[in-house]
């Protein structure tokens, strides 16, 4: 009748004794949008006024007069909102301030403390003399806050290769000649991890395999070309790119040649926020659950070896536990101590599984 007790009760410890656990983010149908151009900074601006969602005309004060090519992107300083917007329209206002246009309205209660920045999407630069970098980064937001990177969008624009056919082609870089030293694309989040280059359309067909090339011209005579690259799934890399604003992550395209051949190039980088707070919420509570969890598995096993111990002598010295330990095969036939046997075996294998488990966490 005691084995039949201390069986039931082992089956009710069982779900106690599942707590090794690795870190997930809760990831769902809500988890907020990152879909944003890779721009080079021109220029961190300042704002004198706060701004409410749903605005679409925001004051700047830049050295650099803003145009229509260019784009805006706000961080929320210690916070976890970004946006961005390319400009239609910037009006001067006398000295560096301007009235700005955004094609959007903001979606997000703006401070004018938060980061601004002037900046450019299009890569198409002369990067031959010193190479030029395009990024995004959540640097600046909320200590602990993630996007992670699931796809990289890319386009070019332009009038086409030299030579009597200008049709682009495997041979040619997007819509132009092949380039020397070649673009490359790079994570930094304390160290530097660049994920690969390309000098010429078959570099950005195995690297990135979606690749189209329209040899069609468009309506303004120039060609276009397309290429998708996704880092997610199974049949992909696998992983994605997390950019964490508490190591200052980004995830840069730098260019290292003239590209001024074409008219426009694009990179965006789609995926989502990871770490909001209600994740990290729910980390802190689950960590906590595995923590009581583990202290419970502990005083269980070392009630089942306490109670071992004492079945096989009450007194609980030391000599008789390890006389026990040496004569428990002659003891195992009768029932009084095959029960401490029992007990004391279960505790062990508790308090062992436990350990295996810390240690591995």
């Amino acid at each position: 009748m005691k084995l039949l007790y201390s069986l039931l009760l082992l089956l009710l410890l069982i779900p106690s004794l599942s707590f090794a656990t690795i870190d997930v983010y809760v990831q769902d149908q809500d988890t907020e949008v990152v879909d944003l151009y890779l721009y080079r900074t021109i220029e961190e601006v300042n704002m004198t006024l706060d701004y409410t969602a749903g605005d679409q005309f925001v004051n700047i004060t830049s050295t650099v007069a803003p145009t229509n090519t260019e784009l805006l992107m706000f961080r929320e300083r210690n916070g976890t909102q970004f946006f961005q917007s390319y400009i239609i329209s910037a009006t001067s206002l006398g000295g560096n301030e301007y009235e700005v246009k955004l094609g959007m309205p903001i979606d997000y209660d703006v401070s004018h403390t938060d980061f601004i920045t002037l900046g450019s999407k299009n890569w198409a630069v002369d990067g031959s003399t010193t190479p030029v970098e395009f990024q995004i980064t959540p640097a600046g937001m909320v200590e602990g806050y993630e996007w992670d990177i699931t796809r990289l969008m890319m386009e070019c624009t332009g009038d086409g290769v030299s030579g009597p056919d200008a049709k682009p082609d495997y041979t040619s870089f997007f819509v132009t000649d092949p380039i020397t030293n070649g673009i490359y694309f790079q994570k930094v989040d304390g160290d530097f991890k660049n994920i690969f280059s390309a000098r010429d359309n078959n570099d950005i067909v195995v690297r990135m395999y979606d690749l189209t090339i329209n040899t069609n011209i468009n309506r303004n005579g120039d060609y276009t070309a397309f290429a998708r690259r996704t880092f997610n799934g199974p049949s992909k890399n696998g992983v994605v790119l997390r950019l964490d604003s508490t190591e200052n992550s980004s995830f840069s395209l730098w260019v290292q040649d003239d590209l001024t051949d074409m008219t426009l190039c694009t990179a965006v980088a789609q995926g989502h926020v990871t770490n909001t707070e209600e994740n990290k919420l729910q980390a802190l509570s689950t960590d906590t659950e595995n923590a009581l969890y583990t202290a419970l598995a502990i005083l269980i096993g070392l009630a089942f070896v306490a109670v071992g111990f004492y079945l096989m002598n009450p007194a609980l010295e030391v000599a008789g536990a390890i006389w026990f330990i040496i004569n428990g095969v002659v003891l195992v036939t009768s029932t009084f101590y095959a029960t401490a046997i029992f007990y004391f075996l279960v505790g062990i294998a508790i308090l062992f599984h436990t350990i295996i488990n810390l240690r591995e966490k």
